[in-house]
């Protein structure tokens, strides 16, 4: 990296911190959060389907 590079607005993206670090990585976690997002998924798409047609 040059010093111009450091002017520019990427070099102030956030660094993630250790515990957001483990959590990316840590896979029980992930897998609960799969879980979650596919109930919700599944939930939404089950309304959808069991909704009456509008005339």
């Amino acid at each position: 990296m040059t010093p111009a590079d450091l002017t520019r607005p990427i070099s102030y993206a956030s660094v993630p911190t250790r515990g957001t670090r483990f959590m990316r990585t840590f896979v029980p976690y992930q897998l609960l959060r799969f879980t979650i997002i596919n109930v919700k998924m599944l939930r939404l798409l089950s309304r959808a389907h069991h909704t009456k047609p509008r005339r």
